[in-house]
């Protein structure tokens, strides 16, 4: 049934941000760089209206969570040769009001996930980020980084706190064959992870894709078989109040998409700094 709810916010937040670079040589630079973020819980975050899909396990949103904030400082140092570009990164964030979910257990047996805001999370660690061409048909690049990250919900329950290492890493290759052909092979590894209430294991996928020049050149058709060894899933274990639960997710994700694109002319675009953010926030 739904809810005559009447929920109003107002707030103010500042969002500072700096940027520092600086130039060593025509191979190397060094930047400084720090700015405070902010996410917004969505729709299905703030429903309230339980989901009856399964009535032993209900999800249902939260209208009193609060936007959470991130605080990003890092230090980079990027070189560049002619065949080889290397960029490394240490970074630290702090990320107050982290929106997550916790579940409970009534005493009918009924399990209720739930969005609410963490104290707060640590997340510090190094990342880098290669690009080289081995010859001028073959280009690789390559990311990865490995942190810590502590996770507090101790405004929820004493026992929601997490603290674990972790890595991830992507990988893109790109081969061009005779007659205008051309693969790409795209990878990427996301290692398990520990939350407050249980794990979630490791994640993984690929995706591969051909295409062909036609037309001068102006034309291209591609072919992109993504997830071809259909992995791409998502695996948690719970253990909340005596109940272990454990689920496995899996959308339809191995697809074949065909694709042709036409360029009828070229837009001159602005130039990009040197240095730039590559690590996603999670």
């Amino acid at each position: 049934s739904s809810t005559n709810l009447d929920i109003q916010r107002n707030y103010f937040m500042h969002f500072p941000s700096f940027n520092l670079a600086k130039t060593i040589n025509e191979k190397n630079q060094l930047g400084v760089n720090y700015s405070r973020r902010i996410t917004r819980p969505n729709a299905r975050q703030l429903n309230p209206s339980a989901s009856l899909a399964d009535p032993y396990s209900l999800h249902v949103g939260n209208p009193d969570i609060t936007p959470a904030t991130n605080d990003v400082s890092e230090i980079t140092w990027l070189r560049k040769t002619k065949k080889i570009t290397v960029q490394s990164t240490l970074f630290y964030q702090i990320r107050k009001n982290r929106v997550r979910r916790i579940r409970f257990v009534d005493d009918q047996g009924v399990s209720t996930v739930k969005w609410v805001n963490y104290n707060g999370e640590d997340y510090y660690g190094f990342e880098v980020f290669t690009s080289f061409k081995l010859h001028k048909s073959f280009t690789t690049n390559i990311s990865a980084n490995i942190y810590e990250r502590n996770t507090d919900g101790s405004n929820i329950s004493e026992e929601y706190t997490a603290k674990y290492y972790g890595w991830d890493s992507k990988i893109n290759m790109s081969l061009k064959l005779p007659n205008k052909f051309s693969i790409a092979v795209k990878a990427e590894y996301k290692s398990p992870k520990e939350i407050v209430i249980g794990t979630i294991n490791a994640r993984y996928h690929m995706d591969i894709a051909i295409q062909k020049k036609l037309l001068k050149n102006k034309g291209k058709i591609a072919l992109r078989l993504a997830d071809a060894f259909n992995t791409k899933q998502f695996k948690i274990a719970t253990f909340v109040d005596d109940w272990d639960q454990s689920g496995t997710y899996k959308r339809e994700s191995r697809i074949l998409f065909v694709s042709f694109n036409y360029n009828f002319g070229e837009v001159k675009s602005r130039p990009k700094s040197k240095i730039k953010n590559i690590r996603q926030t999670n």
